[in-house]
């Protein structure tokens, strides 16, 4: 069939935004190393005092890690299955790649 034009039903000057806001982890959160094999360390630059909430999950949700940390804390990967996993805290979600 023909195309026909159509005028659009939200949003009529397109300026919608999709996307999130930045979050703040430059000064928050550190992984290193990234990639790891072994061991990684989780890092709080700003407010060190405070426990925070660190989950891990698998790229299928699965929760691998979590634990109120402060400061810096050793996470030991030697066990986990090679591959891509997701580090959230309050703020802030990384990606980590296990080797």
């Amino acid at each position: 069939g023909d195309f026909q034009s159509m005028n659009p039903t939200f949003n009529q000057e397109n300026n919608m935004s999709t996307s999130i806001d930045d979050l703040d982890i430059e000064d928050n959160l550190k992984i290193y190393p990234n990639p790891t094999d072994e061991a990684f360390y989780i890092k709080y630059d700003r407010d060190g005092f405070s426990e925070k909430l660190v989950t891990i999950f698998s790229l299928d949700g699965v929760i691998v890690y979590q634990k109120n940390v402060v400061g810096k804390t050793i996470v030991h990967t030697a066990d986990w299955v090679a591959g891509t996993y997701l580090v959230r805290t309050e703020g802030a979600i990384m990606k980590l790649i296990v080797y």
